[in-house]
């Protein structure tokens, strides 16, 4: 970002740059700053396909479907075979829940370029997505070799161990996703989950606390946050501090509500 940054201050109208810093800014979740970026580089350069293929990805992400397809299809139009914008279209897709016509566009792209990390990393959400843990962490481990700094990639593989069971290891993957970018909701989302199923309450309420002052609506957040309460009042009658546990109780009947 640094050399980005002081290239842009001698030229504060350089496309590339702007598009490469809007897909840095990707990579660690910082998705308005990213789309700042690259909206910039497109009024520059309408046709510019990386451009495209990052703010296709990253509206896709913000649930601007119909937005990010658009983009998307722009940028093939320019090369059918840009395994960026398969894999940006496959991860769209993927979100959508169109998990074939989504493997369709990743193996695509992989077949172009086998190291592509955003390829790798939303082909292992499909294969979480499926239940096929194995294969999921296979990719997340091939995109995290690429980048280990990946924020997206690192909350993924975390969200993977924790249904395996390895809570330490997801902890590992979650707490190097919020050295990233601390304000990553679904790294905090399931941190909190994480944390909650270890009897950390408190520090696991922290994290929907904070995963929902990033994203208001997040389901996961909102539903683990409820139990968290419920299970932390649960805690506190058996040790008999039972005004607490009332209270516990009556805030997760409203989390609910």
């Amino acid at each position: 970002l640094e050399d980005l940054n002081a290239a842009l201050e001698i030229n504060p109208r350089f496309a590339f740059a702007l598009a490469s810093r809007g897909t840095v800014k990707r990579m660690t979740g910082a998705y308005d700053d990213a789309l700042r970026d690259l909206n910039a580089a497109l009024d520059l350069k309408p046709r510019d396909a990386l451009a495209l293929a990052v703010r296709g990805f990253v509206r896709g992400v913000k649930g601007d479907y119909v937005g990010a397809l658009e983009d998307l299809d722009v940028a093939l139009e320019i090369n059918p075979t840009y395994a960026l914008a398969l894999a940006s279209r496959g991860e769209v897709r993927r979100m959508r829940g169109e998990y074939d016509a989504s493997l369709a566009d990743l193996n695509a792209s992989l077949a172009t370029n086998p190291k592509n990390p955003l390829a790798l990393a939303s082909r292992g959400a499909v294969m979480r997505m499926r239940g096929d843990y194995d294969a999921a962490l296979a990719d997340f481990d091939a995109a995290l070799d690429i980048n280990p700094r990946d924020g997206l990639v690192l909350a993924n593989r975390g969200a993977v161990r924790h249904l395996c069971g390895d809570f330490t290891a997801a902890l590992e993957d979650l707490d190097a996703a919020l050295a990233i970018n601390p304000r990553y909701a679904l790294a905090l989302a399931v941190r909190g989950f994480v944390r909650g199923a270890q009897g950390e309450f408190d520090a696991a309420l922290a994290d929907y606390d904070q995963a929902l002052e990033v994203n208001p609506t997040d389901a996961f957040a909102l539903a683990n946050r409820g139990v968290a309460l419920a299970s932390r009042g649960a805690a506190r009658r058996m040790m008999g501090r039972y005004e607490e546990a009332l209270g516990d109780f009556d805030a997760a009947v409203k989390a609910d509500a």
